[in-house]
């Protein structure tokens, strides 16, 4: 429920993260909301839409098979 999809700079897919990421994503001015929800957030000076699609504002290269191995070898050797 509280999940929000973000799209690259060219509307493709990029991930699926949680409401605060993307409220952080939008209020630091890297992404802008697509789509949003019934429900609204609110705050003493301010009041949006809880977004559920947010595009970011510059492009992302994605990933290919061979950078995702090599980021999971990363993060793994990083854990020890």
């Amino acid at each position: 429920m509280n999940d929000v999809l973000v799209l690259n700079f060219t509307y493709e897919a990029l991930n699926i993260t949680s409401f605060q990421r993307a409220v952080k994503l939008i209020f630091s001015g890297k992404a802008g909301v697509v789509h949003g929800r019934d429900r609204r957030l609110v705050s003493p000076t301010f009041e949006m839409r809880m977004p559920s699609i947010i595009r970011m504002l510059y492009y992302i290269p994605a990933a290919d098979a061979e950078g995702r191995a090599d980021q999971e070898k990363y993060l793994a050797a990083r854990q020890l």
